[in-house]
């Protein structure tokens, strides 16, 4: 349905196959009524999760997330009164691959924001292509190490005070003494765990074990 002429108008300007693909489909959307600024054209959306390597389990997780909720924001009328319209690039739990498909979104796409990267190693891999050269909007919402400060990046998940201050001290004060660190070979678990160390022992408990491997390793012997 057509919500009125100037509406009407924006979307007649759109390619056959990008209306096609806005008509339906998982995402897509349709111009509605209720979208009062339809004839700005759609707020795009950039995902870039690893939906293929050795995180692809949570990277699908979190297309399949985004599609629902956007699908969610344009049944009630998008944002601002526009459409949303998520574009959605694979990272392949591969930094080299990752650049170039991120690439895509901001220099083909044209996204107006940025979500993604799972592990830190990835955030660092592709936040210069899309804060430095591309001036582009980027949210990190993973748990991360910290010591992140750039402009247009934001990270909302927790740093390691947040997860270790006041869980650590409760473990060691329930009965657990002796703890294990074990994590994949990168930035986020080895400065976690550096800082759990300093909690452990601060208030009276002990590591045992620490050791890293890559994150494609799905076997692990026993210590």
């Amino acid at each position: 349905m057509i919500a009125d002429n100037s509406a009407a108008a924006a979307f007649s300007a759109i390619s056959p196959s990008r209306r096609r693909q806005w008509a339906a489909g998982p995402g897509s959307w349709v111009i509605r009524p209720d979208w009062a600024n339809a004839a700005e054209g759609p707020i795009r959306i950039g995902i870039a999760t690893d939906l293929t390597g050795a995180l692809g389990f949570a990277g699908n997780t979190d297309a399949n997330v985004a599609r629902m909720v956007v699908n969610d924001i344009n049944e009630t009328g998008g944002l601002l009164g526009r459409p949303i319209e998520l574009l959605i690039e694979d990272t392949a739990s591969n930094e080299s691959v990752a650049v170039g498909n991120v690439r895509k979104l901001i220099q083909r796409d044209k996204v107006d924001l940025v979500l993604g990267g799972i592990a830190s190693s990835m955030r660092n891999a592709i936040k210069d292509i899309i804060i430095s050269r591309g001036k582009t909007l980027y949210i990190y919402p993973q748990a991360y190490e910290g010591k992140e400060c750039t402009p247009y990046l934001f990270c909302t998940g927790p740093v390691p005070a947040q997860n270790c201050d006041r869980f650590i001290p409760w473990l060691i004060k329930s009965g657990g003494r002796r703890f294990a660190l074990p994590g994949s070979n990168y930035v986020w678990p080895q400065t976690i765990n550096a800082y759990a160390r300093k909690v452990i022992e601060s208030s009276g408990g002990e590591v045992v074990f620490e050791e890293y491997y890559p994150s494609t390793k799905l076997i692990f012997p026993r210590p």
